[in-house]
């Protein structure tokens, strides 16, 4: 009995800790498949063997503009669609301590800022604060 006890006890450890360090990607913005808790080094390899640039969506909790704009133009379709099939999504929380790092490397001073980064790590464009969905366009590059 104690050992089928441990066992599930082994089980239950193996996939908890299984589902902590996979990358994660989630739905936020409507249908945007964001890249979430993972090294920028993992996202560039991603984007490398994909062969498109990364959309990077840098974010705080508390930033009432980039609630905003999750909750409008980031739940377009269009918008969505268009990130979707042209980049890799990274959304990047800059108040973590990964997502600081991030955001030194990558010198962002303020939410929402959103980049396009090449699959080397090189800012190509960069769009600071609060943007419409036509602004979001034109920064995509469609």
């Amino acid at each position: 009995m104690r050992f089928l006890l441990f066992i599930s006890f082994l089980l239950l450890i193996s996939c908890t800790v299984k589902k902590a360090i996979e990358p994660k990607e989630e739905t936020v913005s409507n249908d945007i498949q964001f890249v979430h808790e993972t090294s920028m080094m993992d996202v560039l390899a991603i984007a490398e063997k994909a062969k498109k640039p990364v959309f990077v969506d840098f974010y705080a909790s508390w930033c009432a503009p980039c609630r905003e704009m999750d909750q409008t133009v980031f739940r377009d379709p269009t918008i969505d669609k268009l990130i979707n099939e042209n980049y890799i999504p990274f959304k990047v929380d800059g108040e973590t301590e990964s997502g600081a790092n991030i955001k030194a490397i990558l010198e962002v001073q303020s939410y929402p800022t959103y980049l396009i980064v090449d699959s080397k790590g090189v800012v190509l464009k960069r769009f600071l604060g609060k943007g419409t969905k036509s602004d979001i366009q034109n920064f995509l590059g469609k």
